[in-house]
């Protein structure tokens, strides 16, 4: 194999692919990436056995076609050195490849690709899921976040998948807060779909989609799901196990209604949180007669107040919340303002977005006295 490529496609194509990777394995030959020359084209693959990536790069000249592994993380670090607009690679004449440049030359040792996992193909995009890419991509930022990341909760290391008919549904949750949202699809599906893919394979995908994209498109097979990009296609192992039955969660009847501007509360929360530690994350929420105010309180570091004004006119109510975990739903939010809806202290939040984000955030227990 030799080929010569474009250092800036080439350099961000390696970085994209390396974060498939796994950085520890039991099995040496996931720490490479299979570079595949043929027909003009230059394919980069990586997989960790749970997600796998298949990266087309167009921008090069290929001499000679061939397959070649190398490692991902050294191959990243002597791209991004490069100041050359130009990089050659080449299959070494007894291991590896060799990486040559503007006043350079690298020979990077590497496995055999015959060795290398065999990583499917998408095919025909005829009786695939189109979804618009910019769906995908708000949808995906909006939820991928309240994603267990603890493997003790394998079932909810994903993002939930839901289709029926023409509704598209997108659920995450750790177990302490959940983040929704729905968007219509233009086609809609015979068979109703609910499955998980993991956060990695999502992430992974949005940020793959390149400027101007309209649409991505889905096929879900019995135990993995393969999406196609314009310059991309990734496979996803499905996250087994049972998710939570999560309709349950978003409460249905609340009493009590407030909007909120976003930027002024998040500023004002940020600064309530300034007194909180990672042992103490809680700031006490108290409602009163058009009036806010955010305090936290740890021992041996400090105390915070900070108040704002709103429009409520209901009942005096104090409820504490983890800070982050809002702080991180109004991060997603599009619009300026977004509704604060509750009942008692006892009972989950939920901040709702104008034809966006669906967050419910369960409350801490504040304790007595507080």
């Amino acid at each position: 194999m030799k080929l010569i490529c474009d250092a800036r496609e080439l350099s961000e194509s390696v970085t994209i692919a390396a974060t498939v990777v796994p950085s520890r394995s039991s099995k040496p030959i996931l720490m490479n990436l299979a570079f595949v020359a043929k027909d003009g084209v230059l394919e980069i693959l990586a997989t960790d056995l749970e997600v796998a990536l298949r990266v087309t790069v167009r921008k090069v000249e290929i001499e000679q076609e061939g397959a070649i592994l190398v490692n991902a993380g050294r191959m990243a670090q002597i791209l991004k050195e490069l100041n050359d607009d130009k990089v050659e690679v080449s299959e070494a004449e007894n291991s590896g490849c060799v990486i040559k440049a503007a006043g350079c030359r690298f020979h990077v040792y590497g496995e055999e690709f015959a060795e290398y996992p065999a990583i499917g193909r998408f095919g025909d995009e005829t009786g695939a899921l189109t979804i618009p890419a910019d769906d995908f991509q708000e949808m995906v930022a909006k939820t991928a976040f309240s994603a267990a990341v603890e493997k003790t909760r394998y079932a909810m290391n994903g993002i939930r998948c839901e289709i029926k008919d023409t509704n598209l549904c997108f659920v995450a949750t750790d177990g302490r807060r959940l983040a929704m949202i729905q968007r219509s699809l233009e086609k809609g599906v015979e068979e109703n779909v609910a499955v998980v893919v993991p956060t990695k394979g999502m992430n992974m995908v949005s940020r793959l989609l390149t400027a101007g994209e309209e649409n991505i498109f889905l096929r879900f097979e019995e135990s993995q799901v393969l999406i196609k990009s314009a310059c991309a296609e990734i496979s996803a192992r499905l996250v087994e196990g049972h998710f939570p039955p999560y309709e349950n969660v978003i409460p249905k009847e609340l009493t009590k209604e407030l909007v909120l501007t976003k930027d002024e509360f998040a500023s004002k929360l940020r600064q309530a949180s300034l007194m909180t530690t990672r042992e103490s994350q809680t700031v006490k929420f108290l409602f009163d007669a058009d009036r806010l105010d955010l305090s936290a309180r740890t021992v041996d570091i400090g105390e915070s107040q900070v108040s704002m004004d709103i429009t409520y006119a209901d009942e005096k109510v104090a409820i504490g919340f983890n800070p982050q975990f809002v702080l991180d739903a109004l991060k997603v939010m599009d619009k300026t303002q977004f509704k604060f809806r509750f009942s008692n202290p006892k009972g989950a939040a939920l901040l709702e977005e104008e034809n966006g984000l669906t967050y419910v955030v369960m409350p801490i227990n504040l304790g007595e006295g507080e």
